[in-house]
């Protein structure tokens, strides 16, 4: 459904060009919730307003539905972007005008009769709960109240793509999962494609099935959630899960059992469930303690992983370590991050 092939965003600076995008090719399939992450200034932003050209590329070509967009203006800009809907990070909403008013705005602006505009701001305001609010101003609302009237302000003209530019980013983390709810339960509900720009992994883990790595403007790393969160190739896509993972272990931790004698366990799927340590200690002798660990659900598979201590005589900790290393997805020992 949208296609980048080798864009590249540049804009003029007093010592040169800042290339904001390098060269970047992507494919988005129609009905995708596609998260773009990276740190800040990754060109995550700039890419993303790509697609409602906002941005407009320097090099290569933007396809949405087949369609090259690169040249649209005018009218048939106008006319493009009645299909794309955005929400921005701090809402972006008319402070002077009601909750219903909000939602009304891209209605008017594309002339619909006023009969049909109450009855399209009343399906929304139902759809995002908030049909109590409609007289209320936007001072008057919580931070996800206020998101919730700009998804509905997003979706008024029946988008068919969403992008979302950190729009969890202002939100504490109750009303981020309220929100996330909300944009996938409009996924499945009306089969929108939605691309999330987020530097959090923990929004691309809880609703994103596709996604794309991006650092100083290219993307370094992209795939299904659940092959880049447990076997990432990229240095700097491993450093980026490993922040957000936070294993991090304590000096004292680390000198009282001996970083030689640690070992990070990464499981996948079933693998998550089955009795590995158990085995591990009953058929080698050896004793296991369990230092860190979690278990994510990407896409409904579990994702588990261990920080573990294995100690005993050393013939008996390495065949421990041979026997978990065959059962699971990825066993580091010693790794650099403990």
């Amino acid at each position: 459904m949208i296609r980048f092939e080798n864009v590249s965003v540049s804009f003029p600076q007093k010592n040169g060009q800042l290339h904001a995008v390098n060269n970047v090719s992507l494919s988005i399939g129609k009905g995708q919730i596609y998260g773009l992450i990276g740190a800040s200034g990754a060109g995550k932003s700039t890419l993303l307003r790509t697609v409602n050209l906002l941005e407009r590329p320097t090099a290569g070509r933007v396809y949405v539905n087949g369609e090259l967009i690169n040249g649209l203006r005018g009218k048939a800009l106008r006319q493009y972007r009645r299909n794309i809907g955005i929400i921005f990070q701090h809402f972006n909403l008319a402070a002077n005008k009601t909750v219903r008013q909000n939602i009304e705005f891209p209605l008017k602006a594309a002339n619909m009769p006023k009969p049909q505009i109450k009855q399209r701001v009343d399906e929304l305001l139902k759809l995002v709960g908030l049909s109590d609010k409609h007289d209320a101003y936007p001072a008057k609302l919580s931070g996800g109240q206020k998101q919730r009237v700009g998804i509905a302000r997003a979706l008024a003209n029946n988008a068919s793509i969403l992008l979302c530019d950190e729009a969890t980013s202002a939100l504490d983390p109750e009303t981020t999962v309220s929100i996330l709810k909300l944009l996938e339960d409009i996924n499945k509900r009306y089969g929108i494609t939605i691309i999330i720009i987020t530097h959090e992994i923990d929004v691309v883990k809880a609703i994103c099935t596709k996604m794309a790595v991006m650092n100083s403007g290219s993307v370094v790393e992209y795939g299904d959630v659940i092959d880049i969160i447990s076997k990432p190739n990229n240095n700097f896509t491993k450093k980026l899960i490993s922040y957000a993972e936070n294993f991090e272990l304590p000096a004292e931790i680390i000198n009282i059992f001996g970083k030689e004698s640690i070992v990070k366990i990464t499981y996948l799927g079933s693998e998550a469930t089955e009795p590995i340590l158990s085995n591990a200690i009953k058929e080698n002798n050896v004793d296991i303690s369990i230092l860190h660990g979690k278990i994510d659900y990407i896409d409904y598979t579990p994702v588990g992983t261990l920080i573990v201590s294995v100690k005993g005589e050393d013939s008996d900790v390495r065949n421990a370590i041979e026997y978990i290393k065959s059962k699971t997805l990825r066993t580091e020992v010693g790794a650099s991050e403990f």
